[in-house]
């Protein structure tokens, strides 16, 4: 249902930004593709390239697929400083935390001195959440873990100031749309 909802949301005409280990992502994109999106494009993480088609759901042949089937390659500088701000990009993100205003958490749970845990990073959620206009998040599971009242570690920008925040958070027990620039977790969350 997460993926249905997903590529429900996409656009024709865009490109959509696939991150390393997306399943979700890329069966949203394939859908998409498959159903109403014919003319976007793909832009892959690894290899920093293009493509016409979502990579294959399995990572065996990933590198494969997203270096060998690319239509264009750019380096990273490239892609920061001129394509990302440029061009009509959609991507989804998936945090270990989000907070009520769009937030997100991919650094560490507990205080950044002691942390109980060390996650992955921020990979580009921090660069991108600053001046995109078109991301969401998703959250396979909708738990009082990942959906906090205050985030331990600010990785990703949410609504207010500058930024224009996510559009709209998919869990597996409904999709948030970001309205009067917060969500409502209230009544909302359950363990």
């Amino acid at each position: 249902m997460i993926v249905c909802a997903m590529a429900r949301e996409l656009r024709d005409g865009r490109i959509f930004a696939q991150g390393i280990a997306t399943p979700m992502v890329a069966a949203a994109y394939i859908l998409a593709q498959m159903t109403h999106t014919p003319n976007s494009l793909l832009s892959f993480t690894t290899g920093n390239s293009f493509g016409l088609h979502a990579a294959p759901l399995g990572l065996a042949w990933y590198e494969e697929w997203t270096l060998g089937q690319a239509l264009l390659r750019w380096t990273f500088p490239q892609v920061v400083s001129e394509l990302l701000p440029t061009l009509p990009i959609t991507e989804f993100f998936r945090p270990a935390q989000v907070d009520r205003y769009g937030r997100t958490n991919n650094v560490t749970i507990g205080p950044c001195g002691q942390p109980q845990i060390r996650l992955p990073g921020c990979g580009g959620i921090a660069d991108t959440t600053t001046y995109f206009d078109d991301f969401y998040l998703y959250v396979p599971r909708h738990s009082v873990k990942v959906l906090v009242e205050e985030i331990d570690f600010v990785s990703g920008t949410g609504h207010g100031g500058s930024t224009p925040g996510p559009r709209k958070l998919f869990t597996d027990l409904g999709v948030f749309a970001s309205l009067l620039a917060r969500w409502s977790w209230s009544g909302c969350i359950r363990a």
